[in-house]
């Protein structure tokens, strides 16, 4: 989208605050801007930590040195103190104000020029409200300077005490807003908060109570009791012991009531009441998202990673069907059979697994279910060092394709065995970008990129960096919340063209670069690139949604629609960016009924969809609901785009882009459709 206008601003930070400060999960400092601060040592870092546990509290220089110089002897550690006082002071010269303040042989952080994460979580405790605790479990992130060690033990004694009462009051804080879920009747979100719960302290047995309550009430029983099994089997391997007589009084009223609910017989599961797709003649398989078995909710990101990486590998197999992880992930969290997934999504086989991360160790545990028999065909266990992870893939792969049929293909992707440690840093950075990614809010995308950009930096040859790096330019790009969105298309056309040297055998790379020689009116390049993806891989739901609007854009929309079709049987809970873009090609075809329906499909839109939605509904003569959802449109570019063009045809005609059509005659019905919801000439 190509944009003209005024520009806006962002506020990175509270007007008064010059530096951001994270404690909880890491150690992270930022200044006004929103660019990072790196301390050139550790000691200058856990000088400023220390500072920052209680901004505005005075510490004194030989406190300090006491603290971290201890086996230095005065002398010497007043002058670390000094030196060090002034590397930081050195490092934050580029803040508007002087945050560390020196009051005769005190030093403090002034509270006034800095905001600090855990400070603000010590407030939220103390407010106790709903909001509050709800917005300190959030701050929560990890315990206090994750991954921070000093070699000196007055430090080390000091770091151990905070971080195990800062772990206490998140889960009283978490606990307390459990009950008031409960209290409430809000089951969802009490069972959120009870698995967080869990997640930073599994033998916590009120939580397994609260979470066996919430799913009986909700009226789903098996998941209750599944979960009384897992509060078994953490506190027999934690402890050795059986749970309370409580939470057995719980399980067993529980169970009588489920015997009573079985003499009526079984509700089926929300997938199982739509029509169940057929199963295709060759093995058809769905990848559930492998279990986080780490203790820690912030690591979901790594196991999800996993997961999709799998998936995509085993798409490249042509002698299988592959579910695209969008409706494989529906099922995170479900106490379902898998006979009733192979239903739902009409498979022949399933896929469940788990990942434990702890320090650089990981343990990836897998089984392959026949989805008619419920019969394990296959299952293992793999104990690696976390730089070997890729190994653990292909082996896993391998495996499940050798077990269904013994034929192996050539996958076509060849990756390193065993990373390099700025290759593992790298990678994460990366599945922390698409866990990003996924939550698709603007701050999110900005996360996204500059995680990536720091692992291009580790890690130049990793491929996947790139082509994210692409994609998440280009949605900034196509969202208009870039200040130079032509500098910025050109970054993501570049980035895309550097993930193709790295793979140029995964097929989404060649799909996102078709896609961007269509915005660069380059058809014939564009079609060359979308040959190529799903000669790679005819799996690839994605690349055949991409390639649906791409057919929909050269002028053979109906041929586009029947992309879509193909699509969402290998995607049948269709994603929402799939409901988009057959909605654009549904409209390409004059087929505004449909188009109107794909939009809809949509629980939680772009602002793009409702520009369609206000033309679809005008074009179907739907002219008052096309003037709502104009006015939500217009109001939304207004308080979102960087560069908002004026409110006319003419001035949205020249800046938008949504799709590049072929032929101009394509773009008239679109602002035609505009024109007659309201858009004045």
């Amino acid at each position: 989208m190509q944009n003209c206008g005024r520009t806006k601003a962002i506020d990175w930070l509270p007007e008064m605050a010059h530096l951001a400060i994270r404690c909880l999960g890491g150690f992270e400092t930022s200044v006004a801007c929103g660019s990072r601060v790196d301390f050139p040592t550790k000691r200058a870092k856990a000088l400023l930590a220390y500072l920052a546990r209680h901004p505005g509290r005075r510490a004194s220089r030989d406190q300090l040195g006491a603290l971290f110089w201890g086996s230095c002897g005065d002398e010497r550690a007043r002058i670390n103190v000094r030196q060090t006082l002034m590397l930081a002071r050195k490092t934050l010269s580029h803040s508007t104000c002087p945050c560390i303040v020196s009051e005769g042989d005190a030093l403090y952080l002034d509270p006034d020029h800095v905001e600090v994460d855990v400070a603000e979580f010590d407030e939220l405790c103390r407010e106790r409200s709903p909001g509050a605790l709800e917005r300190a479990g959030e701050l929560y992130r990890g315990e206090f300077l994750e991954g921070f060690a000093l070699n000196e033990e007055p430090y080390e004694e000091w770091l151990r005490a905070e971080r195990t009462n800062l772990h206490e009051r998140a889960i009283e804080a978490l606990m307390s807003l459990l009950r008031w879920h409960e209290d409430a009747g809000n089951a969802e979100q009490g069972v959120r908060i009870a698995r967080r719960i869990l997640s930073l302290d599994p033998l916590r047995e009120a939580a397994h109570r609260a979470l066996m309550r919430l799913h009986a009430d909700t009226g789903d029983r098996p998941l209750a009791l599944r979960q009384y099994h897992s509060c078994c089997e953490v506190l027999d391997a934690e402890l050795g012991v059986k749970p309370e007589t409580r939470t057995r009084d719980l399980y067993e009223e529980i169970r009588q009531e489920r015997q009573a609910a079985h003499r009526d017989g079984d509700q089926p599961f929300e997938s199982e009441r739509r029509k169940a797709p057929p199963r295709p003649d060759k093995p058809a398989i769905a990848v559930l998202p492998f279990l986080n078995m780490s203790g820690d909710a912030t690591q979901a990101y790594f196991s999800d990673g996993i997961t999709n990486d799998i998936i995509t590998e085993l798409s490249r197999f042509r002698s299988m069907f592959v579910i695209a992880r969008h409706s494989s992930f529906a099922f995170r969290n479900q106490a379902v059979s898998v006979q009733r997934i192979g239903r739902a999504l009409g498979v022949h086989y399933v896929v469940a697994g788990s990942v434990t991360r702890v320090g650089d160790r990981v343990r990836v545990s897998a089984e392959l279910v026949d989805a008619e028999t419920g019969h394990h065909l296959w299952t293992d266990r793999y104990d690696r060092s976390l730089a070997e992870i890729f190994v653990v893939q292909d082996e896993l792969v391998r495996t499940i394709v050798a077990t269904l049929d013994r034929r192996i293909d050539v996958a076509g992707k060849s990756r390193t065995a065993v990373m390099s440690d700025s290759s593992l840093r790298a990678y994460d950075l990366y599945l922390r970008a698409a866990a990003a990614q996924d939550r698709n809010t603007k701050l999110d995308y900005r996360h996204a990129q500059e995680c990536l950009e720091r692992a291009i930096d580790l890690d130049p040859g990793l491929a996947q960096a790139h082509h994210h790096l692409s994609l998440v330019k280009f949605f900034l790009w196509m969202e208009g919340w870039a200040d130079d969105p032509d500098k910025l298309f050109a970054e993501a056309f570049e980035a895309a063209r550097e993930a193709l040297v790295r793979d140029a055998t995964d097929s989404m790379v060649h799909a996102h670069l078709g896609m961007l020689h269509m915005y660069r009116r380059e058809f014939d390049q564009g079609s060359l690139r979308f040959a190529e993806a799903l000669r790679l891989n005819p799996n690839d739901s994605r690349a055949l949604g991409l390639y649906g609007l791409f057919l929909a854009a050269t002028g053979r929309a109906e041929e586009g629609i029947a992309q879509f079709e193909q699509a969402e049987r290998l995607n049948p809970l269709t994603p929402g960016w799939l409901n988009r873009l057959k909605g654009i090609a549904c409209f390409s075809a004059g087929r505004y009924a449909d188009a109107i329906a794909a939009f809809r499909a949509n629980e939680a839109p772009i602002n793009q969809e409702r520009g369609w939605l206000a033309a679809s509904c005008a074009q179907a003569r739907r002219l008052g609901e096309a003037r709502a959802h104009l006015q939500d449109f217009l109001c939304v570019a207004e308080r979102e785009m960087a560069v908002v063009p004026g409110p006319t045809v003419r001035s949205w005609r020249s800046c938008w882009r949504p799709i590049e059509y072929k032929s101009e005659r394509d773009f008239d019905r679109l602002f035609d459709g505009l024109r007659k919801a309201g858009l004045p000439e």
